[in-house]
């Protein structure tokens, strides 16, 4: 752990690694959070969706992949969480990294989805195989041995 929190890139796989290991979020929590959904009065963040990558068939019976918004895994899962103070510098960096994308996308970027703290370069949301391909080189970057990403969950305790 030491390791991947002295890594100092400007990267939303940090990021969300970081918001992962204080939080105990899990990966598809994150990537629905919203601006709106962290509470810096109250240091709260709430947890209300979930993205989801999966499979699905369309009314021809072809499968391909889709990403959309879901509820949370399970009733339990929407809560108010505790926002760490420290982790307050890491989301403002998130969201300033969002909006260099904007700048540098212009009129092509997604403007509905601006909400979400963390999209693709183009504002789409995030597909989740993308996440794991990213956090895979992050550790390599990192020299940290293959761990998944869900193990960041597990460091955390309430």
């Amino acid at each position: 752990m030491q390791k991947i929190l002295s890594q100092k890139e400007d990267t939303k796989i940090r990021y969300i690694a970081l918001i992962s290991y204080a939080t105990g979020m899990r990966r598809g929590e994150i990537l629905g959070l919203r601006e709106s959904d962290i509470d810096y009065t109250n240091l709260e963040i709430r947890i209300r969706r979930n993205l989801v990558t999966t499979f699905v068939y369309d009314d021809d019976g072809n499968k391909h992949k889709e990403t959309f918004l879901d509820e949370t895994k399970t009733h339990t899962s929407v809560r108010d969480i505790p926002l760490p103070y420290n982790l307050i510098p890491i989301i403002k960096s998130a969201i300033a990294l969002k909006k260099k994308d904007m700048l540098k996308c212009g009129d092509s970027y997604n403007r509905t989805n601006k909400d979400f703290i963390f999209l693709t370069e183009a504002g789409e949301y995030i597909d989740a195989g993308n996440i794991d391909k990213s956090w895979i080189y992050f550790l390599k970057r990192c020299k940290v041995d293959h761990l998944k990403f869900h193990a960041l969950r597990h460091t955390y305790a309430t």
